[in-house]
């Protein structure tokens, strides 16, 4: 991405967005002689801005296949607000459906009460480049399951 600088120019999006550069409308007629605007396309996006968008999707794509060296192990940041208290849980927790979530709140009470740690839940745990790098085969067949 060294190569490929940010570009000096609004976005096609944010020119789009102001209304600098309006889109393409597609009308609709309404009776005899109403229309209505029923979509707009965006304007075709600038050579600089798709250039920098395919440096930075080519750096995301060298950083997934070649990893990066960090480690991550669960943790817990608790937070007050004036009207709750906010838990920020790093975690190796898939949730799926309702009572994944509700069992993830009881986890997190458990936690806050310090009835159980993070330690008792979860010995040893880290998750880092090897662990990335073996996922890549399950990674690479749910985006083809996406797409």
């Amino acid at each position: 991405m060294a190569d490929v600088s940010a570009p000096s120019t609004l976005s096609t999006l944010d020119k789009f967005l102001s209304e600098q550069e309006p889109g393409t409308k597609h009308w609709r007629t309404l009776g005899r002689s109403r229309k209505k605007v029923v979509r707009e396309t965006m304007p075709k996006t600038a050579d600089e801005w798709v250039a920098f968008y395919d440096a930075i999707n080519e750096r995301e794509s060298e950083l997934e296949r070649a990893g990066i060296d960090l480690e991550i192990v669960p943790s817990m940041r608790v937070g007050l607000c004036s009207t709750a208290t906010t838990v920020d849980l790093v975690a190796p927790v898939e949730v799926r459906s309702k009572d994944e979530v509700r069992a993830l709140a009881m986890l997190a009470k458990r936690l806050l009460k310090r009835e159980t740690t993070i330690a008792d839940e979860w010995p040893g745990y880290s998750y880092g480049r090897d662990t990335w790098l073996s996922e890549a085969g399950l990674r690479k067949r749910r985006r083809s399951e996406v797409q």
